[in-house]
């Protein structure tokens, strides 16, 4: 009898653990310069990371033009130093922006590298990636 109350018992456990367990979330998707001009498809919730080169000491820095409404900013672009080269000054690396799928939906997501006093100049640079956001099905 005692056999068959240890064995209810983790039973019982063994079925709350799976209910309680949480839905497998969808991974990070990453992205970088190379990358621009691709469509991207995003699930809502799942994070977009895109990463591109940055030097900060030229007073270049990159900034979101265009955010489509199915995505919203996690913060603003994070600066990381090249781990290789932290020893030298004016030596580049990488910002990181990062990016959730809110919603169904699509659009451009629009980023320019620019200086920001510089009025009436185009960018150095820029990149575009078409979003898909929809939900699995």
């Amino acid at each position: 009898m005692r056999i068959i109350h240890i064995l209810l018992a983790a039973a019982l456990l063994s079925l709350t653990a799976c209910a309680s367990a949480k839905p497998r979330e969808t991974p990070p998707l990453s992205v970088t310069g190379a990358m621009a001009g691709e469509t991207v498809f995003l699930v809502p919730g799942q994070m977009l990371v895109v990463t591109l080169p940055a030097n900060p000491s030229t007073g270049y820095s990159w900034k979101a033009d265009e955010i489509p409404a199915c995505i919203r900013a996690v913060g603003g672009g994070e600066y990381r130093p090249d781990p290789t080269r932290i020893d030298m000054p004016g030596a580049g690396g990488a910002v990181v922006w990062k990016f959730r799928a809110a919603a169904e939906g699509s659009g451009v997501l629009r980023l320019t590298y620019l200086r920001p006093w510089e009025h009436g100049v185009p960018p150095m640079q820029a990149v575009e990636y078409t979003l898909n956001c929809k939900k699995n099905k």
